[in-house]
């Protein structure tokens, strides 16, 4: 555990308690059914070895109907298939390496058909996904005319995935869904 306090100039704002553990490795330090809501931002395109691991026990300590909200990079957005176009870079969104040795770079990046498939097989019930377009993302208009014109799908091309999931109490859970 780590304490953190937030201020604004020289006033204390408040102060929390982190709890510091391996989302991918360990069992949450929670009881089962815990929590009504569980924020899951800008972390699963950084897991290396096993999502399913977190997303498992986001399930165990949300309550029966408690929400998952889960945001991460599109792979499959206009920018990514632009850059898979021109050849100029890689099509993740951030695809650098870290300058440090304390942070993962993205691992791997999840189209939205994906990112439903695999909350489905952990036990939740996709209530909204949707994506949006983040700014320095390019080439939306050629390449959104272009995927239609070729007959290919152009919903879910915004550059960030977010999504909200409900827990489904007593689902059948999937530990390794085929697309992984």
């Amino acid at each position: 555990e780590v304490v953190r306090t937030v201020e604004s100039g020289s006033q204390e704002m408040f102060s929390y308690t982190v709890d510091l553990f391996n989302v991918e490795t360990d069992i949450f330090p929670y009881a089962g059914e815990h929590f009504n809501v569980v924020l899951a931002c800008e972390v699963i395109e950084h897991l290396l070895w096993d999502p399913v691991q977190m997303l498992m026990e986001c399930y165990r300590v949300l309550v029966s109907d408690g929400a998952l909200v889960l945001t991460t990079p599109n792979i499959a957005s206009h920018t990514s298939v632009q850059r898979v176009l021109t050849g100029e870079t890689n099509p993740q969104v951030y695809s650098h390496y870290p300058a440090g040795r304390i942070e993962m770079p993205h691992v791997r990046e999840y189209t939205a058909s994906e990112l439903a498939e695999l909350l489905t097989c952990c036990g939740f019930r996709v209530e909204y996904l949707f994506t949006e377009a983040v700014d320095g993302g390019g080439g939306s208009e050629w390449i959104s005319k272009m995927l239609a014109d070729l007959g290919f799908p152009t919903e879910f091309r915004g550059e960030q995935i977010y999504c909200v999931a409900r827990k489904c109490a007593g689902a059948k859970l999937t530990r390794r869904p085929k697309f992984l």
